[in-house]
């Protein structure tokens, strides 16, 4: 028997693959950005160098280029003074960007989403485990990264649609009504 192989398939799945895995190491970088206090002092400043935001931050100079330069390559910053010396190039995190990266009251607000990644990833060899044994893993067990991450990414969403989520459950009353019982 003859197997063919149907290369554009091939292709899409190496390419998607591909794509998912460079989202990973960029999903990464930006919990980085967020637990490091990246992303907060560039929003402060209209721009930065590595200099400048190492001392803000209180971080080393040489990560805070690389992740500086990394950044804007992902289009997550721009190049506010390009300069061939990465040392003297200016960063900025643009405006329309803040909101993503700083407004945890946000729909748009997607810093916690890393999180779920560094917790899942923290339980993998567990998870190899479980698959070959049977045994389960607690929620408790993905630890305070899950937990702060899926509390961060869900409050928008409550602050914003819980009451009305609420009011359409059949015989749920008015919470007014249920204070004067």
């Amino acid at each position: 028997m003859v197997q063919t192989t149907d290369t554009q398939r091939v292709e899409t799945l190496v390419g998607r693959l591909f794509e998912s895995g460079v989202g990973s190491l960029e999903l990464l970088t930006v919990y980085m950005g967020d637990k490091l206090g990246l992303y907060a002092e560039l929003a402060d400043v209209d721009d930065m160098s590595s200099a400048e935001l190492a001392k803000a931050a209180g971080i080393d100079e040489r990560y805070a280029r690389e992740w500086l330069v990394q950044q804007a390559i992902a289009g997550f910053l721009d190049i506010a003074a390009d300069d061939p010396d990465d040392r003297e190039r200016r960063y900025s995190l643009p405006e329309e960007f803040t909101e993503v990266f700083l407004d945890p009251h946000s729909l748009a607000h997607m810093a916690p989403m890393p999180g779920f990644l560094v917790s899942f990833a923290s339980v993998v060899p567990r998870l190899l485990d479980a698959y070959r044994n049977g045994d389960g893993i607690s929620y408790a067990d993905y630890g305070l990264v899950m937990r702060d991450s899926q509390g961060a990414f869900n409050r928008p969403h409550h602050e914003q649609f819980l009451s009305d989520w609420i009011s359409a459950l059949p015989d749920v009353r008015p919470s007014s009504s249920r204070a004067a019982r």
